[in-house]
């Protein structure tokens, strides 16, 4: 069983202080109970844990639990709360599909339904994974990973028309313990950097974010 536990302050709600130093680029970068919201097609290959977490000064709180196939999220953010489950299930042993059910409150305080379908195909050092994010935000992202590497890529938002589109690009280091990480997003009117840290002691790892936008994220992650 794994056990997240997230504190983040930062001004682009994202869970993680791993993603969030590499750019935001989790749709093929995330191996934990984090999966449930970056991908839920990587859940088959995931430990079953929980995840609890807050991000400021834009309210994001939210609690998630994975077990093999399934999860389930309940996230209050600063305009509403939604809460979704998620499904997985393994096809091949190298491809796999997921998808997200939820209903939510929108910024007009108005509850909806969605859905967030997404596919992933690996091996042992790509992983290529596509998410539909609420069937208007399409995510498709790829990463290579080595023994002590890995670079992570992705387009947010690809089929938007009000230029909120971004490459995310990242990669994380290994060094025994520690881990170094940097990440780039790049929107049609910006470019954020992002940096991170993070170290594990036995069962106990603890990450650290930085991004351009001077706000920090903190994580800390407890495998039992």
């Amino acid at each position: 069983m794994v056990l997240i536990m997230i504190y983040a302050s930062a001004v682009q709600s994202c869970i993680g202080a791993r993603a969030a130093g590499m750019g935001h680029a989790g749709v093929a970068n995330s191996t934990d109970a984090t999966a449930i919201y970056w991908n839920p097609a990587i859940l088959p290959w995931t430990e079953p844990g929980a995840s609890i977490g807050m991000v400021r000064p834009l309210k994001y709180d939210y609690i998630a639990i994975s077990y093999k196939k399934i999860g389930f999220t309940y996230v209050d953010e600063h305009w509403g709360p939604y809460t979704h489950i998620s499904v997985g299930h393994q096809l091949t042993p190298s491809f796999s599909v997921g998808c997200s059910f939820g209903l939510g409150l929108d910024i007009d305080d108005i509850w909806k339904p969605y859905i967030s379908p997404a596919i992933v195909w690996k091996n042992d050092n790509i992983i290529f994974g596509i998410l539909l994010q609420t069937m208007s935000n399409l995510r498709p992202a790829v990463s290579y990973s080595t023994e002590n590497f890995i670079l992570a890529s992705e387009f947010y938002d690809v089929l938007s028309y009000h230029k909120s589109r971004r490459l995310r690009l990242g990669c994380e280091y290994q060094f025994y313990n520690l881990f170094i990480r940097y990440g780039t997003e790049f929107t049609d009117s910006d470019i954020i950097k992002n940096i991170g840290f993070g170290y594990k002691f036995k069962n106990l790892k603890i990450d650290i974010a930085y991004d351009t936008m001077s706000k920090w994220t903190y994580s800390s992650s407890l495998s039992i």
